[in-house]
């Protein structure tokens, strides 16, 4: 019978340079210590975070190329197309949907990942059993 699993994750920093991207990094966390748990998801999702330059966009960018970007966003995305996204900065709506769609790439290369590693851990698990 599939149950709904509510937890939070909350990060404290004094820095909003230092709080950049450890969203996607508590959610893909987050998600892997549940899959890994075998707890049933109605969706899997995966985050990723994506920094706007002009018409440059840097994927993971560290703190030195945030502080010259005109802003930034880290979105989180599941596998059935729900979007939460978080932005700062001076962002037109193209650098948003462009954006967007480096984080959707982050996120398809995070649920490959996932998978690998769950059915790497079933092979495991299914060793163990036959023993």
């Amino acid at each position: 019978m599939p149950y709904v699993c509510l937890h939070s994750v909350c990060v404290c920093s004094d820095s909003s340079v230092a709080c950049f991207q450890l969203f996607a990094c508590a959610l893909n966390g987050a998600t892997a210590a549940l899959l890994d748990a075998g707890v049933e998801m109605a969706f899997t999702p995966a985050a990723g975070a994506v920094a706007v330059r002009q018409d440059h966009y840097l994927l993971d960018p560290s703190s030195t190329e945030l502080r010259s970007c005109d802003g930034w966003l880290e979105a989180a995305i599941g596998n059935e197309g729900q979007v939460s996204i978080f932005s700062d900065g001076a962002l037109s709506l193209d650098q948003v949907e462009a954006g967007l769609g480096s984080v959707g790439a982050i996120a398809e290369k995070v649920r490959s990942f996932f998978a690998v590693a769950l059915e790497k851990r079933t092979r495991l698990d299914l060793r163990v059993h036959e023993s």
